[in-house]
């Protein structure tokens, strides 16, 4: 079974819900984040991603992500 790789925009409150959920499949492995808060990447560093990029657009260059996760509050996510 493939073990796909994922990678996350946002990891305030609903980004680290949708790491902890998504966790529970053998599936999904998360390789990283970005956030515009340095202190959330942090965080993320310390729940394990081992991958902070420097942009959104370096996220999504990354040919190694086979899933972007979207964490990000709904009134931005559609801004």
């Amino acid at each position: 079974m493939k073990q796909y790789k994922a990678a996350i925009v946002g990891y305030g409150g609903m980004g680290r819900w949708h790491v902890q959920g998504i966790h529970k499949t053998d599936r999904v492995v998360f390789k990283g984040t970005y956030d515009l808060n340095p202190e959330r990447m942090k965080l993320a560093v310390e729940d394990g991603l081992s991958v902070c990029y420097d942009s959104y657009e370096a996220l999504l260059a990354d040919k190694e992500i086979d899933i972007v996760v979207e964490g990000l509050i709904g009134v931005i996510a559609y801004a």
